[in-house]
Order: structure tokens, then sequence, then C-alpha cells
């Protein structure tokens, strides 16, 4: 037992020994430590901060974005209606120009037919004033009618003429 004893003294007094000599440099390890523990702390701290600011940032950056995004929606809704009208007003301005036109062209084209048809019924109504007149007159006056009508054509020429 007093073997143990011993060890145990032994141990004990380079135990001591060893914290005497070991205090300064596990008083300075420790304090180290701790030091760089702080450190660590605030630098994790202000990255922190920072990432929370930006956070913050891109937060009302997003709802910067939503409003921004609302309001070309509503720029574009109004662009859509504004080239809606303006479309429909250019298809009615279209549609009377083309109706328009059509007016003056069936206007003319009516006259056309008109002019034709006044030549024709006056041609024949010369050709059947001469054969009433051939019936009734003898041939040499039918041949003083015919120098002095001429043809029918003759004789549109002469109202042409006349007309003018």
């Amino acid at each position: 037992m007093t073997a143990i004893l011993l060890h145990t003294v032994n141990f004990l007094i380079l135990a001591g020994f060893l914290f005497f000599i070991m205090r300064k440099k596990l008083a300075q390890g420790y304090a180290q430590q701790a030091k760089d523990f702080e450190e660590k702390m605030k630098s994790a701290n202000q990255q922190f901060e920072e990432t929370r600011s930006a956070y913050e940032d891109l937060k009302r950056r997003s709802e910067g974005l939503e409003n921004e995004l609302a309001s070309m929606r509503r720029m574009s809704m109004r662009e859509i209606e504004n080239e809606s009208s303006r479309i429909e007003k250019e298809t009615e301005r279209l549609m009377q120009v083309a109706l328009t036109d059509a007016e003056s062209r069936l206007k003319v084209e009516s006259e056309r037919i008109r002019a034709d048809l006044e030549k024709q019924l006056l041609e024949d109504a010369l050709l059947r004033a001469q054969e009433i007149l051939s019936k009734d007159l003898k041939n040499q006056d039918v041949e003083w009618i015919g120098k002095m009508i001429g043809t029918p054509d003759q004789a549109m020429q002469g109202k042409k003429n006349y007309a003018s």
C-alpha cells in the first residue's frame, strides 16, 4: 500500500508541477481560444446582418417588381384597347371608302348602260320610223329620206353633235 501511496504522491507532485509550468500556457491558450471564438462570433454576426440587409433589399425589390409588373399589365391593356379602337376606326373608314367607291362605280356603270340603252332605243325608233315611212312613201321619197337621215349611227352622231 505504501507503493501505491508513493506512486499517488509522485503523480500529484508531477501533476502539480506540470500544472504550475503549463498554467501560463493554458491560460494563454484558453484566452486565445476565447478571443478567436469572440472574433468568429463578431464575424458571424456581421455576415448575418449583411445577409439580413440583402434579404430585405431583395424583398423590397420583389415588391417593386410586382408593382412594376402590375403597372406594365395595366399599360399593356390600355395599349391593346387603343390599338383595337384604332383598328375599328380604320376598318370603318376603309368600309366607307369601299362603299363610296362601289356607289360611284355603280353610278358610272348605270349611266353608261342608260346611254347605251338610249342609243339602242333611238336606233330602233329610227329604223321603225323609216320602215313606217317607207311603206307610205314612194321609192323616190325613201331614197331622199335615206339620204337625209343616213344610217342610224349617223343619226346618233347628228344628235350628239346637236347636243354638244
